[in-house]
């Protein structure tokens, strides 16, 4: 029996300076003000990626409303903080298993599943430990670990796509959909479960709750940032149905008209003076045909800008009802292609106007 006068505090700074794995994010990022103004005519969704990861592990806090699960995570709390404060009890999990227990940081993402993850790793050595030093009250029962192996399945998603997409060099905005559909059919699995059912709808429903503003065009404070994202990505668009496809398509012509406000009509109407007879007499130039060179030169740019906004329109279409897209795969060289045929689509449709500029000054 080991005597109380024994155990020693360890840090939490000793003990997480062995595990690679305890290396995370900081959760406490600002996140994005809805009440920005649009800038440039811009979304300013389109020039800041929310940290919508967030968003979805908030949701998750409701992971423990099932009674047996919170009771398992007390039990699983005193284990770890026994081991935390024994230094006799650690050294000898670490002589054997060259690793040690994670401590609960609810400040850290994703820390319930890497607190569990580790312990099922550790179950053989963590009770041989145990019992050597006859400490049996520890000991978690047979059906508790079945709990806990089950809430490792039930959490294991959300530490992957935090992962995946939690990292700013790695976020890619036409995986934010992805990841909430992906994690919303992993919590559709578990509707009949005895344990996880209560607390896979209410995450459910709270997903809904944060994240119906990106879906649906009658939510309040809607913003088709991801569904375009989404579509216009060919790996991932077949997930959408398509009237989120034919939504994301009419807010990005909406986009580009932000971009580019000019239309025939406008260009019509420039050709046509209407205003009063003094100020429709040309302006006298230093060099001799510099206003005609102007007036040609906007011509040409108001023309171009009506044929861009129809040439957007028309790619469009042709993309979305091509199904041979659907059936890309996911590799390495593809995600190359992708951006590059993006990048195609929407610099095609809107150069021409430039073309135009050099051509009538002779650049060509």
């Amino acid at each position: 029996m080991e005597a109380d006068g024994e155990d020693q505090e360890t840090s939490d700074e000793e003990q997480d300076s062995e595990i690679d794995e305890d290396h995370y994010m900081n959760p406490q990022i600002p996140e994005f003000d809805e009440n920005e103004q649009i800038l440039d005519g811009m979304n300013p969704s389109f020039k800041r990626l929310t940290c919508f990861i967030h968003t979805i592990l908030v949701c998750l806090k409701k992971f423990t409303v099932d009674p047996r699960i919170h009771f398992v995570i007390g039990k699983v709390k005193e284990l770890v903080s026994k081991f935390s404060k024994s230094a006799k009890l650690t050294s000898e999990l670490v002589k054997v298993s060259k690793v040690g227990l994670i401590s609960f940081c609810e400040t850290r993402w994703n820390y319930i599943y890497l607190v569990f993850k580790r312990l099922c790793l550790l179950k053989d050595n963590v009770e041989s430990v145990l019992k050597m030093h006859g400490k049996h009250k520890y000991i978690i029962s047979e059906d508790n670990w079945e709990i806990i192996t089950r809430c490792v399945d039930f959490l294991q998603p959300f530490h992957l796509y935090t992962c995946k997409v939690g990292k700013e060099k790695e976020a890619v905005s036409s995986e934010v959909i992805v990841t909430i559909l992906s994690i919303y059919h992993h919590l559709d699995q578990y509707d009949s479960d005895d344990i996880f059912k209560d607390s896979a709808c209410l995450i459910k429903s709270s997903l809904k709750q944060k994240f119906s503003k990106w879906f649906h065009e009658s939510a309040v404070g809607f913003d088709a940032t991801y569904l375009i994202a989404t579509t216009l990505d060919p790996r991932y668009r077949m997930i959408l149905p398509i009237d989120k496809q034919e939504l994301a398509k009419k807010y990005l012509l909406s986009e580009f008209n932000l971009m580019n406000p000019v239309t025939v009509q406008e260009s019509i109407n420039s050709s046509t003076c209407t205003s009063a007879p003094n100020e429709c007499e040309p302006k006298k130039s230093k060099f001799p045909l510099v206003t005609e060179m102007k007036d040609q030169i906007r011509r040409m740019q108001l023309s171009s800008m009506a044929a861009a906004q129809n040439g957007l329109q028309e790619q469009l279409q042709k993309y979305l009802s091509n199904h041979a897209f659907d059936n890309l795969d996911e590799d390495a060289d593809l995600q190359i292609r992708v951006l590059v045929w993006m990048r195609l689509l929407l610099t095609n449709v809107t150069s021409n106007f430039v073309k135009y500029e050099f051509t009538i000054t002779g650049f060509n």
